[in-house]
């Protein structure tokens, strides 16, 4: 288990896929996730792991969409549900979350029929950045770059009060600098790192 301040916020354990790698696996909140699980591999998606359900917490699936990218369908036990993300809790927390894509046309049409999620291209050009709405609040983002990435996955961001002291530090514990911190202008300054396992966060 992953905490912060006394707060569960991730986990992780070893689990192996045909890719090999390592990876952090976003959770998508459902209901009726058997028919989610379904529709998703009729839609091209990889299951790894049918719903498998943990007293009183819920139900959890894990998959590969489509284009490959990692991620699970969780079906939160009722008195557990969220009314909202939770971003913006300040340092330390996941703040956004963002699918970097081989295929946006194709993940797109995926996540918004798996997850109901409405799609707002930022601009008319086909590889716009483009943020992912649950009725009417940004929940993700979905990037296909110029250049393709060998394997799409969903970065998370986690919030930092200097992150040129962070980017250092997880530097010295084995990570490795995917992309130097820039300037997002009105959002703030980011960067892409691999843990000492591969896997990445922002």
């Amino acid at each position: 288990m992953v905490t912060f301040q006394g707060q569960g916020m991730g986990g992780s354990l070893p689990f192996k896929t045909e890719s090999g790698r390592s990876v952090w696996r976003g959770y998508i909140q459902v209901t009726g996730i058997e028919d989610h699980v379904a529709r998703a591999r009729e839609l091209g998606a990889v299951v790894f792991v049918e719903p498998m359900e943990i007293p009183s917490v819920g139900k959890f699936a894990v998959l590969d969409d489509p284009t490959g990218a990692p991620f699970y369908l969780y079906e939160v036990a009722p008195e557990y549900r969220a009314a909202s993300s939770g971003y913006d809790r300040g340092p330390g927390h996941i703040v956004w979350n963002e699918l970097i894509t081989n295929d946006v046309a194709a993940a797109s049409a995926f996540y918004r029929e798996i997850a109901g999620w409405e799609l707002a291209p930022m601009s008319p050009d086909p590889l716009s950045y483009t943020v992912a709405k649950v009725d009417g609040a940004p929940v993700a983002g979905l990037f296909q770059p110029a250049e393709l990435p060998a394997n799409s996955a969903w970065i998370m961001s986690v919030n930092t009060d200097d992150i040129d002291a962070t980017i250092a530090r997880a530097l010295d514990l084995g990570g490795e600098g995917i992309h130097a911190a820039n300037t997002v202008p009105g959002v703030g300054r980011t960067a892409w790192i691999a843990d000492p396992a591969g896997g990445s966060s922002a």
